[in-house]
């Protein structure tokens, strides 16, 4: 078997080895570069040239694998020698395209064409929507509930409020009522206290009955004052309170009423101080106009007593216009028992009977003349304070009249 080393070039290139295994030499570059000048050589077919002088229009009408441009090959696979000089125009977009398009901002065009959201529409499924979106309900169970209870308490504010403020001022009145009728209910037992302080032929122990009396109608007058003092209940905004104004006259006429009254009851009171005091002034006891040393010594501790009680008396006297008179003559009569009581003992130690007779006589005078002043001024008293009780009397059923007016 004879091997072929050469071809038929002369040159050993191992293309009989590749023959006798049964593979073919791979090209070489210039075969390579001669392939692709045959694959880019284009015949001169009319159907696939493309003028570029032709319109676009012109062109357009030509089948789509027509529109393919000449290009040439240099034979270097990383150069191309392509003209495209002039470039062709492109062909703007069809008209149907663009009818649905408008400028939005930078963009050229938009979309408005309801297609695809009508697609998108049929294609959601309700089912997956949360219950709260698939609602048709434009509110909220619990914003109705709500209003409802405000519009519901409002109007009940607008039925309880002026009620409240009706029933206070009828506790207010009741009050009232009760303070005025009774002081009113109690002024003849006054009466009756006065006539026991006034009346010269009471005795002790009808004057010493007024005093509960006078006391009680005293707790009476304070009622009606601390009462009357109290201040209004507060009205709300916006809340009628007309009931609550009509008390203000009440409650001043009322407030003059307690204090009329316990002026009486105080006045009562200092008839009784009057009454019960001014006797008690000058008793010396048994005045003799001659005595003994022992005597006269007894008689001294006595007088010195019954001195410092008169002055203690005259001090605790009350201030009463009634009695003005009667207060300044006891002060004038104990300054002078002081020194009375100096004359006397002198006139008994000098056993100076006519002298001691005499300063006996005066202290008698004196001690007639308190009582007698006394009595008048109660007398004077008792006329005063009996009109003061039928005057307080009549406002107090007037007052008593308008409270339970409503």
């Amino acid at each position: 078997m004879s091997k072929n080393t050469s071809n038929q070039s002369g040159v050993n290139d191992g293309t009989w080895f590749l023959e006798a295994i049964g593979q073919t030499k791979a090209p070489t570059a210039s075969e390579v570069v001669a392939d692709l000048k045959a694959e880019n050589t284009i015949d001169d077919d009319p159907d696939i040239s493309i003028d570029i002088n032709t319109p676009a229009d012109a062109q357009a009408e030509k089948p789509v694998e027509a529109l393919v441009a000449a290009t040439s090959f240099d034979g270097n696979p990383g150069t191309s020698t392509s003209s495209f000089d002039p470039v062709p125009t492109l062909p703007p977009p069809p008209p149907d395209l663009t009818e649905d398009l408008e400028p939005i901002g930078d963009d050229l065009f938009a979309d408005t064409s309801p297609s695809e959201a009508v697609d998108a529409e049929d294609t959601f499924d309700d089912t997956e929507l949360s219950p709260a979106l698939r609602s048709r309900r434009s509110f909220r169970w619990p914003v109705v509930v709500g209003l409802v209870l405000a519009i519901a308490l409002v109007a009940a504010a607008a039925i309880i409020l002026p009620a409240r403020v009706e029933d206070q001022a009828l506790e207010v009145r009741q009050t009232y009522y009760d303070a005025a009728f009774g002081v009113r209910d109690y002024l003849p037992s006054a009466q009756v206290a006065l006539d026991a302080t006034t009346n010269p032929s009471s005795d002790s122990g009808q004057v010493a009955g007024a005093v509960p009396m006078i006391a009680e109608l005293d707790t009476r007058a304070f009622a009606l004052e601390t009462a009357t003092a109290q201040p209004l209940p507060a009205t709300l905004p916006l809340v009628p309170s007309g009931p609550i104004d009509e008390l203000e006259p009440l409650k001043d006429t009322g407030a003059i009423l307690g204090a009329a009254s316990s002026d009486l009851t105080r006045r009562l009171g200092n008839a009784y101080v009057y009454r019960t005091s001014i006797p008690l002034l000058l008793e010396t006891g048994s005045l003799p106009i001659a005595a003994t040393t022992q005597e006269i010594n007894d008689i001294s501790v006595r007088l010195a007593s019954s001195l410092a009680a008169d002055a203690g008396i005259v001090a605790d006297l009350p201030d009463d216009p009634s009695f003005d008179g009667v207060k300044a003559a006891a002060g004038a009569a104990v300054t002078r028992a002081a020194d009375w009581q100096d004359a006397y003992l002198k006139a008994l130690i000098g056993e100076d009977t006519d002298t001691a007779a005499a300063l006996v006589a005066e202290m008698t005078e004196m001690r007639i003349g308190l009582q007698t002043l006394t009595a008048d001024a109660l007398l004077v008293f008792r006329t005063e304070a009996d009109l003061i009780i039928v005057n307080l009397a009549s406002e107090l059923d007037i007052y008593i009249a308008s409270v339970s007016t409503t």
